[in-house]
């Protein structure tokens, strides 16, 4: 586990948290850095607030999911899970 990593999953979740890992985990690079925190790349994301921060940069004026998921498509971090494994075989096959 890379440092200041958690289980993605944590018995005591609230529903904000639990909803957010729902919406992100079929994103590749998704991890938990707190109890409070989930990251992908450099965008961090606070469930139980709604805040956005990308690291090193204040945090974002808009909150919550849709705009983390805003901020990953703009930053071209928005790649599932085995995607591209998937296309791999595909071309592979060809």
């Amino acid at each position: 586990m890379p440092r200041n990593t958690h289980p993605l999953r944590l018995p005591n979740d609230p529903p904000e948290m639990r909803a957010a890992i729902e919406r992100l985990e079929q994103y590749d690079g998704l991890r938990r850095t707190s109890v409070y925190q989930l990251k992908i790349g450099d965008v961090n994301f606070y469930p139980g607030t709604g805040s956005v921060q990308i690291d090193r940069l204040a945090a974002q004026k808009k909150k919550g999911i849709e705009e983390v998921l805003r901020l990953l498509q703009q930053r071209n971090l928005l790649k599932l899970k085995g995607f591209d494994t998937f296309l791999y075989q595909i071309n592979a096959d060809i």
